[in-house]
């Protein structure tokens, strides 16, 4: 799952918005430096990412992308995953006034994050990625973005091709997968 997901999946709680956000920035047992609120999202974080990577759909649709792009394919599932999250958020809330929201949550806390999150967020929020993974737009460009971070892949950029030559069939994975994480989260909010 990407940012969108896991926000999403923060259940609209603050603390939990900030921990599940900082999940990629904190490492090891250093979440236990934070309050127990946003430890708990950092843990929630991983639980999730956890779920989703052993999950049968998502390694269905990570196998799709193997052939083409080797370990990158569950980082790019994840990216196009949360683009139908994004195009189908109207099912669950309404994404022009979520983005807002959250991007309001992080600048409440932004002086606990980790200069990178701080960096990260900071582009977020200027690009308003959150709004744009609905689009193909936002796609070409996350995974454009991609493709110029990663230091071994030269041919990442066709990924966006490859979204729009498979689109319904990675649609459809998204959509048999997303009401599992859901169930999976809830049960674990409400341990």
């Amino acid at each position: 799952m990407n940012f969108l997901a896991h926000f999403f999946l923060s259940h609209k709680i603050e603390n939990i918005i900030v921990g599940n956000f900082l999940g990629d920035f904190v490492r090891g047992n250093k979440y236990k430096n934070y309050p127990e609120e946003i430890a708990k999202g950092i843990l929630l974080h991983r639980n999730i990412d956890t779920f989703t990577d052993q999950h049968p759909i998502v390694l269905q649709t990570n196998k799709r992308l193997h052939a083409d792009f080797g370990k990158y394919a569950p980082v790019i599932t994840d990216i196009y995953y949360d683009h139908f999250l994004g195009k189908n958020f109207y099912k669950y809330d309404n994404l022009s006034e979520f983005s807002p929201f959250i991007y309001q949550t992080l600048e409440k806390n932004y002086d606990i994050l980790p200069l990178a999150a701080q960096h990260v967020f900071l582009k977020m929020k200027e690009q308003d990625w959150l709004t744009h993974y609905a689009t193909l737009y936002g796609m070409e460009q996350s995974l454009n973005g991609l493709s110029r971070r990663a230091k071994y892949a030269t041919h990442l950029h066709e990924s966006f091709d490859f979204l729009k030559q498979n689109y319904s069939v990675i649609e459809a994975d998204f959509l048999s997968f997303f009401p599992d994480i859901i169930q999976f989260v809830h049960e674990k909010i409400n341990e």
